[in-house]
């Protein structure tokens, strides 16, 4: 029986240290559950109900009039009496434009949603990608760190056996200390780098819970063509500068149908008291606007059509500029990568497995084996490091165009 709760109590655990883990997967689930992302829904919602009241018919009007007070007789026993009813008629035009620019807020409303649901998502995944990537450079650190310690005991050894000189052992000290330092600056890294991926996750911070994932180097981007036709197609800031190029025009309509008269039709009855006879009273009233009163604000709205397609421009201009950048920044660090994979890092391996055989034969002492392993862990930093700017690379390129290049859809 107390084998069987031992058991219970070990699968318990493993249980519970599993679900510590961390992917990916996991966190961009997270994220889209985001507090962040309930204003802006409110706000679709917000601005899809004040649309509901545009282009509809202005308000009625009731009147009342008195005709002829006075008479032969005291008071108003001979006022002519009416009453009428006024309903305004629909300008057709300005209801259009203004259902039209009701209707563009409700798109711009929901382009921000999506855009912040896309923002957070990248952000998250480039969070991760540096968790990841500092915990590589952060294990290496401690290998390098021991290696370091053992080469300081190594040498401090020969230095008592008086087979090297003290001063080796002051160089053996330093460099030891100096790379400790490095993995201590490390460890603080990715514990800031673990805060900011909680944060942009929308979560409360929570140390028993660690990133599991890798960072592979055989990545691919598609042509920089696609990649520039996707960030024109896709990017929030582009698609958001058509949506008001789009407003300021139906604004423009809508200044011009204010120049139109507006009509409205007067129904009514009327009483002549001193025959006693009644009439029926029907009119059409019309407004004629001062054409020229909105003409300054006419000339803003193209003024500042003008001036979304000129920013729009800039914008685009700066946004490929950035890819570009990216892009390259992308090729550089995959070709470093490759070239410390493929031929530096097996060199590395081969000149440690070559010391360990002359180690093991006597032809070379213990401090030989220790320079290896310590220019092989080198080795694996740099790639590491490598690794991790290509990848910040990619989610920088993912952010500008949309484009999933990692095998995570967001």
């Amino acid at each position: 029986m107390l084998i069987f709760r031992i058991l219970l109590a070990l699968i318990s655990i493993i249980i519970c240290q599993s679900a510590q883990a961390l992917t990916l997967t996991e966190a961009l689930a997270e994220a889209a559950s985001s507090p962040a992302l309930l204003e802006s829904r409110l706000n679709v919602d917000q601005t899809a109900a004040a649309g509901e009241d545009a282009g509809k018919r202005g308000p009625d009007g009731i009147s009342f009039e008195a005709e002829n007070v006075g008479g032969r007789l005291p008071g108003l026993s001979q006022a002519d009496l009416t009453l009428s009813f006024k309903r305004p008629i629909i300008n057709r035009r300005k209801a259009t434009a203004e259902k039209r620019l009701a209707a563009l807020a409700v798109d711009n409303a929901k382009l921000d949603a999506a855009a912040l649901v896309r923002d957070i998502k990248t952000r998250v995944q480039a969070s991760f990608h540096v968790v990841i990537g500092l915990q590589n450079l952060y294990r290496n650190a401690q290998e390098i760190s021991r290696i370091n310690q053992e080469m300081l005991e190594a040498t401090r050894s020969r230095v008592d056996a008086g087979a090297s000189p003290e001063a080796e052992l002051v160089k053996a000290q330093l460099d030891s200390d100096r790379v400790e330092v490095e993995r201590i600056n490390l460890e603080g890294q990715l514990e800031e780098a673990m805060l900011t991926l909680f944060r942009e996750m929308g979560k409360q911070p929570d140390s028993q819970i660690e990133a599991i994932g890798t960072l592979s180097a055989d990545l691919e981007l598609p042509e920089i063509d696609e990649l520039r036709r996707n960030l024109v197609d896709r990017h929030p800031q582009l698609l958001a500068s058509g949506l008001s190029i789009r407003a300021s025009r139906t604004r423009q309509e809508l200044l011009k149908a204010e120049n139109r008269p507006v009509y409205s039709w007067v129904a009514g009855a009327r009483d002549f008291r001193e025959t006693g006879n009644h009439a029926y009273v029907f009119a059409i009233e019309a407004e004629l606007p001062n054409r020229n009163g909105n003409r300054g604000a006419r000339k803003a709205a193209q003024t500042e059509l003008d001036r979304i397609a000129a920013g729009r421009e800039k914008i685009q201009r700066e946004l490929v500029a950035s890819l570009e950048e990216q892009v390259k920044r992308f090729q550089r660090t995959r070709d470093t990568v490759h070239r410390l994979k493929n031929q530096i890092s097996p060199n590395a391996q081969k000149a440690l497995e070559m010391a360990l055989d002359g180690y093991r034969l006597g032809k070379t002492d213990q401090i030989v084996v220790l320079e290896a392993r310590k220019a092989y862990a080198e080795v694996t930093k740099q790639m590491f490091a490598a690794l991790l700017e290509m990848y910040q690379a990619v989610d920088a390129i993912e952010e500008l165009t949309g484009v999933c290049l990692v095998g995570e859809r967001h």
